[in-house]
Parts: structure tokens; C-alpha cells; sequence
């Protein structure tokens, strides 16, 4: 672990501290990491309040709550360490929150991509427990790792084994999934974008906050489990993870707001009008059918199903 300096950010040689070099891009980049932090933490507070009201309406909402607390959790970190505090332990959260954001990511595209290849099944045969239960576990997993990681924090060879193959881990079969989930989203989206049968904010909201993930997450992961090849972290790496867990509130707001009516909505309008999968009327009613003529009639109505909130 490296000295927390605006250029590398991270702990070197099990020593925390304060020594900011005298170098300008540094120093800038050490500044606006802290305000991208900040307004990040206001943001996904905001979204953690709103979705806090209805966590059990929508299938999806459990993972965009945890998601929100991850980053949450992931820059106060940030903040905190920024601010020299001596605790070792507080990388070991960092990592921790950061998995649980890849985990619940990974989870969202293979839901949604399975969503859009069998909509039968996900539309009506999916338990509605899943995504709690989904949820909690990928916390557990990612505490579980953070847990094992702080237990030999003293013992630094096992300590860095466990480390690597964390992010080894993330890296090498979590984001693979994830990509590959969100390209046959994506695909699946392109295809099916006709007039009458458009995809939806939902799927729009997933694939930018897929695209913004690897493109500003993944590098930083890439050099933490390189980290033995590489001397220093070049701090743009820390400002682009910053960026990552900052911009979903962003994402929320630019799908789910009217282009002619920018700051006038209120805010719990836009946030449920980007989490609200649109649906083809016409397939939803054949499905409903289909779904009568096997099992009798459905204990509720299309109009009911249709909303998800």
C-alpha cells in the first residue's frame, strides 16, 4: 500500500498520512475528486430516501437501493480517507462496497437480459423474493470477503493473496458476465426498437450505468489486481472510481426527465420514470392469455400489472 497523496491515493507499506506533493495536476485532480465525492454522496442519499418508500413495488428497486447504498458507502470512504484518518481497516470497506456495486450490477444485466429473452418466465414465474434475497446475499458475500481480508490484515502474504483473488474475482468472471449480459440487452433492444414495441427507460438506465461502470470503474480494478507490476496509481484512476458511484443519480435524472420540462418535475417523478420498464401492451396481453389458458385466470389485472409502482 502506497502514501495517500493526491497522485497515487492509496496506502503503501501499511503507513496512512497526509503528504500532498507541490504538483498543480495533482492537487487538482485531488480537489475535484472531493467535490465529485460529495455531491455523489448527496445524490445517492437522495435516491436512497425516495426508493426507501417503495423497495417491495418493483422487482428492480431492491438492487437499486443496495447499489445506491454501495456508492454511498464507497465515497464516504473515500472522503474519510482522503482526510488521513489512520484506519487500514476503511480500504478494506472501500473494496467491500465496491464489489457489492459490481455484484448488484452483474445481477441487474443477467436479470434484465433473461427479462427480455424469456418474458414469460421473468413476468410471471419469477418469485418476488428473489431480489431481496438476491440482495442480502451479495452483501453477505462481499462483507464475508471484506471480513476475511480484515482478519489477516497483520499477516501481509496471506493478506495480499486474499486481496488478488478478490479482485481477480470481480475482474476476471464478474465483469466478463456483466458486459456479456448488457450486450445481449443491448441487442435485444436495437432489435426490438420499433415504434410499437419501445424498450423502455429501465433499459436504458441499466446499459448507461453498465457503460459508465466499465468505463470508469474496471480501469482501477485492472491496476489494483496489477498493482505488483505497476509503481503508483495514477490518481485519475481514484477520480474516475469517484465519478462511477457519483453519476447513477445523474443517469436517473437525465432518463427519467421530459427534455421540455428540465427542473420543473419532481424529483420522485423522474426517479420512477426511470426505473419503470415500459411495456408492449399487445405482448403483455398475449402473455396474459397464454398464461390464463395454463394456470386459469390471474389473480390480477393487466392494468395492475402494468404498473410496476
Amino acid at each position: 500500500m502506497t502514501e495517500m497523496t493526491p497522485t497515487t491515493l492509496w496506502p503503501q507499506n501499511n503507513r496512512t498520512g497526509c503528504k500532498f506533493d507541490s504538483q498543480s495536476g495533482a492537487v487538482t485532480v485531488y480537489i475535484i475528486s472531493q467535490f465529485i465525492c460529495l455531491f455523489g454522496l448527496l445524490g445517492n442519499s437522495i435516491v436512497l430516501w425516495f426508493l426507501r418508500l417503495f423497495i417491495r413495488k418493483n422487482p428492480i428497486i431492491p438492487y437499486i437501493f443496495s447499489l445506491a447504498l454501495a456508492d454511498a458507502a464507497y465515497l464516504l470512504c473515500c472522503l474519510v480517507i482522503a482526510w488521513c484518518l489512520p484506519i487500514l481497516i476503511l480500504f478494506k470497506v472501500e473494496l467491500s462496497s465496491y464489489s457489492t456495486g459490481l455484484y448488484l450490477l452483474t445481477v441487474i444485466s443477467v436479470e434484465r437480459c433473461l427479462g427480455a429473452l424469456c418474458p414469460f418466465w421473468y413476468r410471471f414465474r419469477r418469485p418476488e423474493w428473489v431480489s431481496s434475497a438476491v440482495s442480502i446475499g451479495l452483501w453477505s458475500l462481499a462483507i464475508l470477503q471484506s471480513g476475511l481480508s480484515i482478519f489477516f490484515l497483520w499477516e501481509r502474504s496471506v493478506n495480499r493473496k486474499i486481496d488478488k483473488a478478490i479482485n481477480a474475482f470481480n475482474l476476471l468472471i464478474c465483469t466478463p458476465v456483466m458486459i456479456l449480459s448488457s450486450l445481449t440487452l443491448f441487442a435485444k433492444v436495437k432489435c426490438c426498437s420499433h415504434p410499437q414495441n419501445q424498450p423502455g427507460h429501465l433499459h436504458m438506465t441499466i446499459l448507461l450505468t453498465v457503460f459508465f461502470f466499465v468505463l470508469c470503474a474496471v480501469p482501477l480494478s485492472v491496476m489494483t489486481l496489477f498493482r505488483e507490476y505497476v509503481n503508483g496509481f495514477p490518481g485519475i484512476f481514484y477520480l474516475l472510481a469517484s465519478v462511477n458511484s457519483s453519476i447513477n443519480p445523474a443517469i436517473y435524472f437525465l432518463v427519467g426527465c421530459h427534455r421540455e420540462r428540465w427542473f420543473r418535475e419532481p424529483l420522485l417523478l423522474i426517479l420512477q420514470r426511470a426505473l419503470k420498464e415500459e411495456k408492449d401492451s399487445k405482448r403483455y396481453v398475449q402473455l396474459q392469455l397464454m398464461l390464463d389458458s395454463r394456470l386459469g385466470p390471474a389473480t390480477f389485472t393487466t392494468s395492475e400489472s402494468l404498473h410496476y409502482w
